[in-house]
């Protein structure tokens, strides 16, 4: 779903940028390679292309928000909301040019506010997705990424804070690391997996709920429940499960097959 929803991104940029270059060009340039009848075509057909495309990311977008839940990412959730008020201004443009054309004189700066928005909303999703994948060995962290590594006790990040009795040792080292470790690969879980595998065993998800899955004999791609062949799973995966290799380093697989331990 999240391929379709690039794609679709991807051409709705496309047919933004035709309609507001049209209207620009039609009501800002004196001299023009088109005629006005040429360009108000344009206008008109990039634009219904638009609505209607953005009705379909709205759809793909929707369906996503239902499948995530409450475990999506702030950047997540303010491309969601730039995306509503991408697509009101969309519909009271509509009802302008449709209904109201009494109102008819600002359906140019609604165009140009569509547009603007348009920018912002594939910036922080198809952008987000590009950038990651051409210069980061997996996804950025999430700003609420740093909230969620607060220990339990609210305290701070890493683990149980230090007790005022100075409890030490080796035991309460490795016991906070693993807590570290835990947290960290919550983390990358949330941000390439919950997608497609929900921690919730009601939620429908594209792959199996993972819960549990290192008391299981064989996954559900076939092979016995190891460590090993979990990662091997992950990294190049059977079926049309994306392959993480190149975008998970070492410490960060380690990280996530101990959440995925816990789960």
């Amino acid at each position: 779903m999240l391929w379709t929803k690039l794609i679709v991104s991807v051409v709705l940029l496309a047919t933004t940028l035709a309609a507001a270059l049209s209207m620009l060009t039609l009501m800002g340039r004196k001299e023009r390679t088109m005629s006005a009848g040429a360009l108000k075509s344009v206008h008109r057909i990039a634009g219904w292309f638009t609505v209607v495309l953005a009705l379909v990311n709205g759809y793909l977008g929707a369906k996503y928000v239902a499948m995530v839940g409450d475990g999506m990412a702030i950047r997540a959730a303010l491309h969601g909301l730039i995306a509503l008020g991408l697509l009101s201004a969309l519909l009271i443009k509509v009802l302008i040019v449709k209904r109201f054309k009494q109102y008819l004189s600002m359906a140019p700066a609604l165009g140009l506010i569509v547009f603007a928005l348009m920018l912002v909303t594939i910036a922080t999703s198809t952008g987000f997705f590009v950038v990651s994948a051409l210069w980061g060995p997996g996804s950025a962290p999430e700003l609420d990424d740093f909230v969620e590594l607060v220990a339990p006790d609210g305290r701070g990040s890493g683990g149980a804070a230090p007790d005022e009795t100075a409890v030490s040792g080796t035991a309460v080292s490795e016991e906070a690391a693993a807590t570290e470790a835990i947290a960290r690969g919550r983390l990358i879980y949330r941000a390439h997996c919950a997608g497609c595998h929900p921690t919730d065993p009601a939620r429908n998800g594209y792959g199996p709920t993972l819960p549990g899955l290192f008391e299981k004999e064989a996954m559900a791609a076939g092979g016995p429940v190891s460590e090993e062949t979990v990662r091997a799973q992950i990294l190049a995966p059977a079926g049309t499960m994306p392959a993480f290799e190149g975008r998970l380093d070492e410490g960060e697989m380690d990280d996530l097959l101990a959440y995925m331990k816990t789960l």
